[in-house]
C-alpha cells in the first residue's frame, strides 16, 4: 500500500506522477509529494516496523539503495518498513551532476512535519 499525503488518502498507484526526475545512480531529484511506501513483514512477522527515510541531504532521494533494498530486507525477516519519500529541492534535470546549495532549514521543517503527518495517519 503506498499513502499520498498530498491527498491524504490510500493509493494503488506503483508510483506516484510528480516531477520526479532520476539520473544514472539511480537517486530521485525533484520529489514534490510526500509520500510513504509499505514493504509489508514477510515469513513471520515480528510485529515491529521502522520508518526509512533514504539519503540524500534533500538534493536527491538515494531510493534503492537507502530505501527499498533495506526495506525488503527487513520485511524478509519479519519487519513491517515503511519508506518515506520526503520532498527535495527542485533543481533542472542538465544540473543534476552539478554542485550546489540547498538550504536545509526550511526542508528539514517541512520533512519533519511531513513525517509528523505520516506517522499521524499510520
Amino acid at each position: 500500500m503506498n499513502i499520498d499525503f498530498q491527498h491524504g488518502h490510500p493509493s494503488h498507484y506503483k508510483e506516484f506522477v510528480d516531477t520526479n526526475t532520476w539520473d544514472n545512480n539511480d537517486r530521485l531529484y525533484n520529489v514534490s509529494y510526500p509520500r510513504v511506501y509499505f514493504y509489508k513483514a514477510k515469513n513471520k512477522n515480528t510485529k515491529k516496523s521502522v520508518i526509512i527515510c533514504p539519503g540524500g541531504g534533500f538534493k536527491f532521494l538515494a531510493i534503492n539503495q537507502e530505501g527499498r533494498e533495506l526495506a525488503e530486507k527487513l520485511a524478509y525477516h519479519g519487519i513491517n518498513a515503511f519508506v518515506f519519500y520526503y520532498k527535495t529541492h527542485p533543481i533542472p534535470q542538465k544540473k543534476l551532476n552539478e554542485e550546489y546549495a540547498v538550504s536545509r532549514d526550511e526542508l528539514l521543517s517541512t520533512a519533519t512535519f511531513d513525517l509528523q503527518q505520516m506517522i499521524y495517519q499510520l
